[in-house]
């Protein structure tokens, strides 16, 4: 991989990103603990649940575009992160049930690999700019597997989703930060600290199943 060839940089947009992702992961944080009270909902009407976080993301996508809607795109982007902690109540109840120490666990990889996997563009400077095609080409093979096991049921096709979506979406980290050091400093930052928050969801609820699987605590 190449490295950056540019003598100065400007981390204005960088750190504007990393100000809404703050604030991303804080109402995801809330919406998780409120959803706690609210399991069954989440399960009884699950594919109404994902309907919305998709019509959300579509919408903080094209709102968040538009600089004169900075306000109504922010509300948007943290609309959105709280339904998706809202909606990973199951998961987080099971965990507490069965293995509570697991969600701390995530949480540390998810937060180390983060950390790691921006530090590739941003310290080493490496240029994953070029991995664009085959990250996007890798997104529509996890998304259609884990469509097809909805319908299969496969634990040992599960847990291989859970791995290479793992590996995927740290690597998107690291694409993701390079995309923002390479954009005008101006560019809206409301839409890159949704990818990056993206990234760190998918994390998350992999790395936490994975631990659960691997210490024995399966979901039936």
């Amino acid at each position: 991989m190449e490295k950056f060839n540019v003598a100065t940089r400007d981390y204005g947009l960088l750190s504007k990103v990393y100000g809404l992702l703050a604030f991303s992961v804080a109402s995801a944080v809330v919406g998780s603990v409120v959803g706690l009270d609210h399991v069954v909902t989440v399960v009884t009407h699950f594919w109404l649940f994902a309907i919305l976080e998709l019509g959300l993301v579509f919408a903080t996508s094209i709102v968040g575009q538009n600089k004169d809607m900075a306000l109504p795109g922010f509300i948007l982007l943290n609309v959105f992160t709280f339904v998706t902690g809202f909606t990973l109540a199951p998961i987080l109840t099971y965990a507490l049930a069965v293995n509570p120490v697991a969600i701390i666990y995530a949480m540390a990889v998810t937060a180390g690999t983060f950390i790691a996997m921006s530090l590739v563009p941003i310290v080493f400077r490496v240029n994953v700019l070029g991995l664009g095609g085959f990250l996007f080409a890798g997104l529509i093979a996890i998304i259609i597997a884990s469509l097809l096991n909805l319908f299969f049921h496969s634990s040992a096709a599960a847990l291989a989703i859970s791995v290479i979506a793992t590996v995927l979406f740290s690597l998107y980290v690291s694409y993701d930060t390079a995309r923002i050091l390479n954009m005008n400093p101006d560019a809206p930052a409301i839409v890159l600290a949704l990818a990056l928050y993206l990234d760190i969801l998918n994390i998350f609820v992999n790395v936490l199943f994975l631990i659960l699987e691997f210490s024995g605590n399966r979901r039936n």
